[in-house]
């Protein structure tokens, strides 16, 4: 079984396709793990996926 591994931002701009392309990929039989970090709670309510993992990462300060 192949491995992917996707990071992503935790705005659902980032996270819908992220958890989109993480689903066909384990219907295709790849084993996935998707990183984001804690904003993308709100939005993983009923969503079947077996690995994610939130971490605690912060956007970048000064920004312009």
């Amino acid at each position: 079984m192949k491995k992917i591994l996707i990071c992503t931002g935790g705005t659902g701009g980032h996270i819908f396709p992220a958890i989109s392309l993480a689903q066909y990929l384990e219907k295709k039989n790849f084993y996935v793990d998707l990183i984001t970090d804690y904003r993308a709670k709100k939005f993983i309510n009923n969503i079947n996926l077996k690995n994610i993992t939130f971490i605690n990462i912060k956007t970048p300060t000064g920004k312009k």
